[in-house]
């Protein structure tokens, strides 16, 4: 069937996906103080590295 005839399962999976998100943000923001009291003045892509070492699945959006 056409996805967009049968949008039911749309909320639910809207629902997952704020869920998944607000998990990995909690992550990312115990992560981000973490490294800002660990140094002031680190690269900014050595702090992407530490965080796709959290969510690897967001690594490539």
């Amino acid at each position: 069937g056409n996805l967009s005839t049968t949008p039911s399962w749309r909320p639910f999976l809207l629902r997952g996906k704020i869920y998944e998100f607000q998990i990995i943000f909690l992550s990312y923001k115990k992560l981000l103080k973490k490294i800002l009291q660990n140094s002031m003045v680190k690269e900014r892509n050595e702090i992407d590295d530490e965080v796709m070492a959290i969510c690897p699945k967001w690594s490539n959006v």
